[in-house]
């Protein structure tokens, strides 16, 4: 019984420093009891998403988002003052701490955070993550690593792919991801999974970060049509290179951008944003520039002298885009959202107008 007792207590002794002098193993399971660590990483999926959603948007306040993050920041300080927390569970904190910073821009206090970290464990997969986004590592996947934290750190993948405009790989990272985490991850990085799946074939030389914008003004507009199709411009720029100034004073100058059915009094600038009702004005003039047999209100002049109403309910025949919008929708350039309506005053996003713009030949 004595030599039972021994034993026992030597493999704890054991075991004891064993765990001193190497680092901690991660139980998943254990670090997922802390209700704080499961809502700050939502919080934080959610933040992370949103960044890379809205920041090329001109609305989107930099200074709103980093208040939050810190605010973030600050739970997980909270959650590590408590006396009793784990070591698992202090490394899982830090981690997400750090991931926090390098989102409001201040890598050097994540870094700090990783290292307080990595003291703990290298196990942790937010530890790796957080490594990873700091380019202290290419490949934050092992083959070692448990499926749920294989997932994870598809998901970081994913969202370097997509920072990089490797669009493809991005969405199949994320669909790989989905399978295995917790659903509030799709439900943070859905829309940023789709926006890559969009963007998959898009052609790599363009303006990456321009064409994952949900809204464009009219000089973002022209500057896709060039990078999507740059022969296009041609007799206005000689092949020129322009700015995306210089390049819309141009366009504008050549009356690209002016209804052709009625003279219209409105004053275009480049920062006015991009309607569908204007990016059909848009298609229309280019398309009957390259075509100079094509009568620009052939479509006004029929179902006017016919008397006729207009198909699309919500675009009057006395419009002064009426041949443009019907030029685009028979020609596929453009569609009706609804199956029914136009929807002229909605912005088009930079997507929308990019695969637009390159069915015109």
């Amino acid at each position: 019984m004595k030599k039972n007792i021994f034993f026992a207590s030597l493999l704890a002794l054991i075991f004891a420093s064993c765990t001193s002098m190497q680092d901690v193993y991660v139980n998943p399971d254990e670090v997922e009891k802390s209700s704080d660590i499961q809502k700050i990483e939502r919080q934080l999926a959610f933040l992370d998403a949103e960044l890379l959603e809205k920041s090329g948007e001109r609305d989107f306040s930099k200074s709103d988002f980093n208040k939050k993050v810190k605010e973030l920041s600050s739970l997980a300080e909270d959650a590590l003052a408590v006396p009793e927390i784990q070591k698992i569970q202090q490394a899982r904190l830090y981690s997400l701490e750090g991931i926090a910073g390098v989102l409001y821009g201040d890598k050097s206090a994540a870094a700090d955070c990783l290292e307080r970290a990595q003291k703990i464990s290298k196990f942790d997969v937010k530890s790796i993550a957080l490594a990873f986004r700091l380019g202290k590592i290419n490949e934050p996947l092992t083959d070692s690593a448990s499926a749920q934290d294989k997932a994870l750190l598809l998901l970081e993948k994913a969202v370097d792919s997509y920072k990089k405009g490797d669009f493809a790989d991005s969405a199949a990272n994320f669909d790989s991801a989905f399978i295995s985490l917790d659903p509030f991850y799709r439900e943070a990085y859905g829309k940023i999974r789709d926006k890559a799946w969009e963007l998959r074939n898009e052609n790599s030389d363009s303006d990456l970060d321009l064409l994952t914008l949900k809204k464009i003004t009219l000089s973002q507009m022209v500057k896709i049509a060039e990078s999507q199709n740059s022969s296009l411009f041609f007799n206005w720029t000689a092949g020129k290179n322009l700015s995306e100034k210089d390049l819309f004073g141009k366009i504008l100058a050549a009356g690209l951008l002016e209804s052709k059915s009625l003279a219209s009094a409105e004053k275009l600038t480049g920062q006015i944003p991009a309607t569908r009702i204007l990016a059909a004005r848009f298609l229309w003039n280019v398309y009957i520039s390259r075509k100079p047999g094509e009568n620009p209100v052939k479509y006004s002049n029929l179902y006017k002298s016919r008397n006729t109403p207009s198909p699309v309910p919500d675009l009057d025949v006395n419009s002064p885009d009426f041949d443009a919008v019907l030029a685009c929708v028979e020609r596929e350039f453009l569609s009706l959202p609804d199956g029914i309506n136009f929807k002229g005053e909605e912005n088009i996003s930079a997507v929308e107008f990019a695969s637009s713009i390159k069915k015109i030949k």
